[in-house]
């Protein structure tokens, strides 16, 4: 059916000649049948920082990625880095990356659940971040054991979903758009 004969070429089916209301009213109808999961996942969605709130962390996340180009570096060409370098440029990366996190999440602020899960994942980088700049200390294997431990803490709970407002998209994955 065309525009001309009343059917609909507006979004939600509104035609020119629906009135305000009734789209409304569709509009609740339809989001009521959705359910909780989408509904909560609409209303708890992260807002999109501005640049002044992304800056910080981007240019934290920046110099991040220089000092893995160092590591890579390092990598390539040890004997032109001093002594123990690797254990300084080994640690940066996961300590910075951990503070760039942090304050990325904290402009959202994300609902507690969010943010206790995000603190979870920053304190796994900083434990991983101390085992490779203390690698020689006898507590080193210990630090690991944390830092693995909460990161597969981490990926259980997207498994699960927990929190449950969090978007499966938090994880990689992308899905059709359409609610379960």
């Amino acid at each position: 059916m065309s525009a001309a004969q009343g059917g609909s070429h507006l979004p939600c089916g509104r035609s020119p000649q629906t009135p305000y209301f009734a789209t409304t009213v569709d509009l609740w109808s339809t989001m009521s049948s959705i359910g909780a999961r989408a509904a909560a996942h609409t209303i708890f969605m992260y807002k999109r920082l501005d640049r002044a709130h992304r800056a910080l962390p981007v240019i934290l996340g920046t110099l991040t990625l220089v000092s893995v180009g160092l590591l890579f570096a390092w990598d390539a060409f040890p004997r032109r880095f001093p002594a123990k370098a690797h254990d300084y440029l080994g640690a940066f990366p996961l300590a910075m990356i951990a503070i760039a996190y942090m304050i990325y999440q904290t402009a959202h602020l994300p609902p507690i659940r969010d943010m206790v899960k995000a603190v979870l994942l920053v304190i796994a980088f900083l434990f991983w971040a101390a085992n490779q700049f203390w690698s020689d200390i006898p507590q080193a294997t210990l630090l690991n054991d944390v830092a693995i431990g909460l990161f597969v803490l981490d990926v259980f709970l997207v498994m699960i979903g927990w929190p449950a407002n969090e978007p499966d998209e938090s994880f990689a994955e992308s899905g059709s758009g359409e609610p379960e």
